[in-house]
């Protein structure tokens, strides 16, 4: 098993990002929210012989990876048994399904795309008629404090 990864300032190629998309596309089909990709750094490609590659995506916010093959299916990476004392790097079988492969990466906890609305909890005491609060300049009287007047 060899990792390859980019050469340092080569530009992103967006062939990379193909497996994400399709594995994307499926757990939308799935009835799943959609991936922001935007959301994800590509770790590189493991290189193994015999069976499918794997690309590597680590979710900015979980921290969570997205091991996918060139259709986007997904595998899950098991750490050898004694990680100190193992002459093995561990090994990736195919995830039990699309739907666990997706929710394992923890998207609806931490990806603010797939968040609550949160605009309804801002608390505006200034507009109570439910409409947008009234502009900073309308409520401007023109003074400075004066510990802030230097920062002006």
């Amino acid at each position: 098993m060899k990792i390859w990864y980019p050469e340092d300032g080569v530009p992103p190629d967006p062939g990379w990002w193909a497996p994400l998309m399709r594995f994307g596309l499926a757990t939308a089909r799935d009835g799943l929210p959609a991936l922001d990709p935007d959301e994800f750094m590509f770790m590189g490609r493991i290189v193994r012989s015999g069976r499918p590659d794997l690309w590597l995506y680590k979710h900015i916010y979980s921290r969570r990876y997205a091991n996918l093959d060139d259709r986007g299916t997904p595998y899950r990476y098991i750490p050898p048994k004694d990680v100190l004392r193992s002459t093995s790097n561990g090994r990736y079988v195919l995830h039990k399904d699309r739907r666990s492969a997706w929710w394992q990466l923890e998207l609806l906890e931490f990806s603010p795309a797939l968040g609550p609305d949160r605009s309804a909890a801002v608390d505006d005491d200034d507009n109570d008629d439910g409409g947008p609060p009234p502009d900073w300049d309308d409520r401007w009287d023109g003074d400075w404090p004066a510990d802030d007047a230097p920062a002006a």
